[in-house]
């Protein structure tokens, strides 16, 4: 379990969310952004304006148990800039759908 971020390296934009699984996490970020299908429009655009050979994504903080996940993901949105991110309080999108991953 971790709290990730997906770095542009050109203009040092974030997102910042969390996973159970990362790497399951990162291709499913990364299938999306490659079809133009991705859920979060800004982190798309950028995808398709810088490509994908500027984007980075990193591990901020691993995690051993699960019941802390969306508490350190809200602590890293609070305390980290993170343009990317559409919603600010992790692990509640109000109006938006996502994936159970």
């Amino acid at each position: 379990m971790v709290i990730y971020c997906i770095l542009n390296k050109v203009n040092l934009k974030r997102y910042i969310g969390s996973a159970i699984n990362f790497n399951r996490r990162r291709n499913y970020h990364i299938s999306k952004l490659r079809n133009g299908k991705h859920d979060n429009p800004y982190l798309q655009n950028s995808w398709n304006k810088y490509g994908e050979s500027n984007f980075e994504f990193l591990i901020l903080e691993k995690l051993d148990k699960e019941e802390n996940l969306i508490s350190k993901e809200q602590w890293w949105i609070d305390n980290t800039p993170c343009q990317y991110n559409i919603c600010k309080i992790a692990g509640n999108c109000a109006g938006r759908k996502h994936t159970e991953e």
